[in-house]
């Protein structure tokens, strides 16, 4: 008989054969099932997941609460782990508006007290499941932050619960103090095992092999006399306590966003019906806009969350969102295609970008123009890919490729382009195809635009490097300090003890001289300090002597001219190109003021600045030049006053302001050429039509040399026999602003005077929005860092460009700020006690 299958088997008596009892082995059903029901009893199962469908959230003929939304999304940023500022990213609020009108936004402190709430919630049920085990196995490890200078502690549990499935919960994720000696970690972990109430049920502790964890294996309690710091340090990071100050403070904070205004939120008609089309739109533009992965439509939380408010709503996969995405951006496209078609000209900045997590080298192409309501417009035209060679040429040919694609190639008026060599031959040889189909205006000479900026930056290095040696003393004087918790407690002593005010260190990013421009100012306030720390800390060799000190004082005076006309030229929303000459002339000032002086240390510093700068700013910039003149404010007084400043003697003055004036008359009659051309292709027909090829009245076109005259005659008939545009401009009085010179917007003076100056106000508009610096190009690539980082490093080239192009698009579409998601490089350290 089988043991299995309870079949009788014939054994044929003594001396058969037993291959029939074999073969039934092999295929017995009940055996089979029987050993498989063995091999699961090895094998411990999880609990099983949420069937399709099981949107925990959902009642049946349940209402719709804020209360239960709030919870949902709070679940979501836990469980996926998404910042709380998620809740204030205004497209994805949107989505939420649309499936159900009825919802409250909330800000980001709320999100945080609403996790905070729900993790408490959490806790305690947990605990109720662990107060039925009988053992729990636990694991610990220790990490450290690459962004902090804290290490933690994590405290895993692992049991079998009443229903005989294995469970795994983090119990903790805990700061560790300095010291962390081996018995200070057995106390921080028998904390956290006393706060489960499960330092009884404990069965094993798995450690790695560190020495420290052989002495972690015993607990200490405290006992009958011990201290009670560890009750101050508890009443400090008390969750429970933190949570009920929070619900108190809540009575006079008001929770939620004030209400969007009606049609505050685009995709919302009134009387309108819900689409799941609309609401996928509305979903990839969150996407794109606040620089999501495709795979967000497929966490389960978030989704939950949007089917709570609307039932209706159907899920899509990431390849589905995919898809949107690019519809998305190719509408947008052919829309932004619209605008540019009615654009005179189109100013564009230039850069490049290698991404870390590929081996691809990116470029992207900025635009910058004025709209048909005269606001000023830049948009990322392009982000794509550069193959080797990448050469001056095949550069050239590549920005070339892409403003043929958006059908601006013959409207270029400028490219700025950081001092790369490279960078020069891609412009000559970007110049020389476009002189090909049509003509630049001034002849080209306002076409190369140098990235001011990376000039400046230039000149400060060559500054810093003569201090080299103090800055990496002030930079491991910080590092040091920062370093532990008992350092820093130990410095606050200090401070306090010399009575200084200031509470901050900046450690800075080396790369960046801005921030070790604000780590050195920061430093300065603490000299007294850290002198006296010195004396105090055996183990502190860094500290700068008062002679540095005052070199870093002397340093951080001038830097601060440097900048002030960085944040100006390189500001996020950039100014117009008339405020750049006047910082221009305050660095050249800052300089020449350093290099007079009696002081040796500050002459020999300057020499090399001055060196930089005479190298790259030392010729008149026509641009900057004439958007000055094209100033009502200052009109040709801006360069009668700032050029002495620039140029050593009355000759190179008088020679620079008689090339600007020139400069800007030519420029004025190129512009009156092509509005001529313009008004005759928009009429049709002209009366000085001389370039026509048509036979007229049987008569042949007419030879080359009778063109030139009419031409010629043509020229001249088109310009007044009276005062230009130009002549009246520069004759008028000045434009006396009674308020800050920062309320003053040029382009909004010419907008308001177009109807007056027809001619001349295009010509404004065109150098106004002249960006001298690649700052926008340099903000695209930090988007590109997170869109291509280390989870997304497989997007395709068209994935990438609708990403980065449609989010910005659609940033300015709907009007929304970009929220820079990436610090500094710098870190800021607050001293406590």
């Amino acid at each position: 008989m089988c043991l299995y299958c309870k079949d009788k088997l014939s054994t044929g008596g003594r001396g058969a054969s037993t291959s029939h009892l074999k073969r039934h082995s092999e295929i017995c059903l009940q055996k089979k099932l029987h050993i498989s029901q063995e091999n699961k009893q090895t094998t411990l199962q999880f609990l099983p997941p949420i069937e399709s469908g099981g949107n925990p959230f959902i009642i049946p003929g349940g209402k719709y609460s804020n209360e239960k939304m709030r919870e949902i999304i709070a679940s979501a940023i836990m469980v996926h782990e998404q910042p709380f500022s998620i809740v204030e990213d205004e497209v994805f609020m949107w989505a939420f508006e649309y499936a159900n009108s009825n919802l409250r936004n909330v800000t980001r402190k709320t999100a945080r007290s609403d996790c905070l709430q729900l993790y408490e919630a959490e806790k305690n049920t947990l605990k109720k499941i662990l107060n039925n085990v009988s053992k729990v196995s636990i694991t610990i490890d220790r990490w450290k932050s690459s962004h902090q200078v804290v290490e933690y502690m994590v405290v895993n549990g692992h049991f079998v619960d009443a229903s005989w499935n294995l469970q795994k919960r983090v119990l903790n994720f805990v700061k560790v103090p300095p010291p962390r000696r081996g018995t200070d970690i057995a106390n921080a972990i028998f904390k956290c095992l006393r706060g489960w109430g499960i330092e009884n049920k404990i069965f094993s502790v798995t450690v790695d092999n560190g020495s420290y964890n052989d002495s972690c294996d015993k607990l200490s309690t405290g006992g009958r006399g011990a201290s009670t710091s560890h009750l101050k340090r508890h009443s400090e990071i008390c969750l429970q306590k933190k949570l009920h100050i929070s619900q108190e403070n809540k009575q006079t904070t008001l929770q939620f966003l004030p209400p969007i205004e009606s049609g505050g939120n685009p995709f919302i008609i009134p009387g309108g019906k819900y689409s799941n089309e609309k609401m996928r739109e509305i979903i990839a533009s969150a996407i794109m806009v606040h620089e999501q992965p495709f795979s967000i439509v497929e966490d389960e939380v978030f989704m939950w969350a949007f089917e709570y408010a609307n039932s209706n709503l159907r899920n899509v996969t990431r390849k589905t969102a995919r898809s949107d995405c690019l519809q998305l951006y190719e509408a947008e496209k052919n829309t932004l295609k619209k605008i540019l078609n009615n654009v005179s000209k189109v100013s564009i900045t230039i850069d490049r970008w290698k991404s870390s997590h590929q081996v691809v080298e990116y470029m992207v192409v900025n635009g910058h123009f004025v709209d048909a309501s005269w606001n000023l417009q830049k948009r990322v035209l392009n982000f794509v890919k550069v193959p080797p060679p990448r050469r001056g040429t095949d550069i050239a040919n590549a920005i070339f490729k892409c403003l043929r694609g958006w059908g601006i190639e013959n409207k270029i008026f400028s490219v700025t382009v950081d001092n790369g060599s490279y960078n020069d031959s891609c412009v000559r040889s970007l110049k020389e195809n476009m002189s090909l189909s049509s003509k630049m205006v001034l002849d080209g000479q306002l076409f190369h635009v140098r990235c001011c900026a990376h000039i400046l930056n230039l000149l400060v290095q060559d500054g810093l490097s003569t201090i080299k040696d103090v800055i990496l003393n002030v930079r491991e004087s910080v590092k040091f300090i920062n370093f532990s918790d008992a350092r820093l407690k130990s410095f606050h002593e200090v401070v306090e003890l010399k009575g200084l005010k200031e509470r901050k260190l900046v450690l800075d990013c080396p790369t960046r001289w801005n921030s070790t421009y604000l780590m050195l100012c920061t430093a300065a306030k603490f000299k007294y300090a850290f002198s006296y720390y010195n004396e105090k800390e055996p183990h502190y060799k860094y500290a700068p002597s008062f002679e540095d000190w005052d070199k870093i004082e002397k340093v951080c005076q001038l830097l601060e001219v440097f900048n002030d006309a960085t944040h100006v030229i390189s500001g996020s929303d950039y100014p117009t190109s008339n405020l750049y000459l006047a910082e221009i002339q305050r660095v050249k000032k800052a300089i020449d003021n350093a290099t007079e002086s009696f002081d040796m240390f500050m002459s020999e510093m300057e020499i090399p600045m001055k060196a930089k700068f005479d190298k790259y700013c030392g010729e008149c910039n026509l641009l900057m030049s004439i958007a000055c003149v094209l100033d009502p404010r200052m009109k040709l007084n801006s360069i009668k006053i700032t050029f002495p400043l620039l140029y050593k003697t009355q000759s190179d003055v008088d020679k620079n302001v008689e090339k600007v004036k020139r400069a800007l008359e030519e420029l004025y009659l190129d512009y009156v050429n092509l509005f001529s051309q313009d008004a005759s292709s928009t009429s049709g027909h002209s009366e000085f039509n001389v370039e026509s090829t048509n036979v007229v009245h049987g008569v042949q076109q007419m030879d080359k040399g009778m063109q030139k005259i009419l031409t010629m005659v043509h020229r001249n008939q088109s310009i007044p026999l009276t005062k230009s545009e130009l002549e009246i401009y520069l004759e008028e009085n000045l434009v006396i602003h009674s308020c800050s010179s920062s309320s003053f917007c040029a382009l909004g003076w010419w907008k308001d005077n177009s109807l007056k100056f027809k001619v001349l106000s295009k010509m404004a508009a065109d150098i106004l929005v002249v960006p001298i610096s690649s700052v926008a190009s340099e903000s695209t690539f930090s988007a590109g860092g997170r869109v291509i980082n280390e989870y997304r490093a497989s997007l395709n080239e068209q994935s990438i460009e609708a990403l980065i192009c449609g989010g910005d698009w659609l940033r300015n579409k709907y009007g929304l700020k970009k929220k820079e998601k990436e610090d500094s490089g710098q870190e800021e350290i607050t001293l406590k006690p």
